[in-house]
């Protein structure tokens, strides 16, 4: 009898660590900081990283200001990249901590992005590959700026601070 009961235990706490692992629907209502307006018609993309590696990465086109993902209960660092395909660049951008298991939604707040890109060239109109480049941004928020032109002289940044570059 007593054997039974350390397996029945056995099992419920088996059956406890399943349940706590399983995947749970968060949804994000997306909303412009700037003007407060919600954030529809818009591709995202989502990348939620844990301390040491990038858990997932999932683009969902959205009609409606409400992302759904799913993700294990726990704590990401998350970035959200919008992009309304109907303007030139990129449009919106964030990055920060998201908690999975309390709420199942949120609102967030969005920066406004734009994007940069071009190339760079001597006196004589050639192009400068691995040139240095500085950008002097009034904001930190957005992608990683590059520091040097490619092999063609050329430079792209995706989601800088709209207005602030």
């Amino acid at each position: 009898m007593r054997k039974c009961f350390v397996t029945v235990a056995f099992l419920l706490l088996a059956i406890q660590g399943v349940v706590s692992a399983a995947e749970m629907t968060i949804s994000l209502e997306l909303f412009d900081l700037n003007t407060q307006k919600p954030i529809n018609n818009v591709l995202t993309t989502i990348t939620l990283s844990s301390v040491k590696e990038e858990i997932a990465q999932s683009s969902k086109y959205i009609t409606s200001n409400v992302l759904a993902i799913k993700a294990q209960e726990g704590r990401y660092e998350m970035t959200l990249r919008a992009d309304d395909l109907e303007t030139e660049g990129k449009d919106y951008f964030l990055k920060e901590d998201l908690e999975v298991g309390a709420s199942s939604s949120s609102k967030v707040y969005l920066y406004g992005a734009g994007s940069i890109s071009g190339t760079v060239m001597d006196q004589l109109n050639n192009l400068v590959s691995n040139a240095e480049l500085k950008f002097e941004c009034a904001a930190e928020y957005g992608e990683q700026r590059p520091m040097k032109t490619d092999k063609y002289g050329s430079f792209s940044l995706q989601y800088a601070p709209a207005g602030r570059c």
